[in-house]
């Protein structure tokens, strides 16, 4: 008997490739690749994306531990949010990171957090990454060659 519900099946890792346009408050959705430098490691099944909706292969518990790294221009702050949904319709804000820059000059800097999400139907239980409150010429940074903006989802168990 397995006292972790199932045991880890599906660990992936994602980011994006190039910086988002700058004051852009929407939906992360381009420039999202699987990791592919540094040997990563996989396990299981990928998550699938299009439009930087993300699906999940199976049903189960999952975590989803992601980093954010913004530049930040002037007296601004800039949030990111890890938006869900189990409706596949209504997204709700599950969880956000913000950073802020009072010295009137550029910065860059990271932000990062988790949440468990209960994946109950693949169908319609997906996530986004939404960025808010970014103000001219915030954005959040990408890489093609680290985790710079991404994120981490394990299945941790059966739902």
């Amino acid at each position: 008997q397995d006292a972790a519900g199932g045991g880890i099946t599906m660990a992936d890792m994602w980011r994006i490739t190039a910086d988002t346009a700058s004051a852009t408050n929407a939906t992360v959705s381009a420039n999202w690749e699987r990791a592919d430098t540094d040997n990563p490691g996989f396990i299981g099944s990928a998550l699938s994306q299009s439009s930087g909706i993300f699906t999940f292969p199976s049903t189960g518990i999952y975590l989803i531990s992601f980093s954010m790294r913004f530049q930040v221009n002037g007296d601004n702050f800039a949030s990111c949010c890890l938006d869900t949904t189990t409706n596949n319709s209504s997204y709700d804000e599950a969880a956000i990171v913000s950073v802020g820059e009072h010295t009137g000059s550029s910065a860059l800097m990271t932000a990062a957090s988790s949440f468990i999400f209960d994946v109950t139907n693949t169908s319609n239980c997906k996530f986004l990454f939404r960025t808010e409150s970014m103000n001219p010429n915030n954005l959040l940074k990408g890489s093609t060659d680290s985790q710079s903006t991404g994120f981490v989802c394990v299945r941790l168990g059966d739902t």
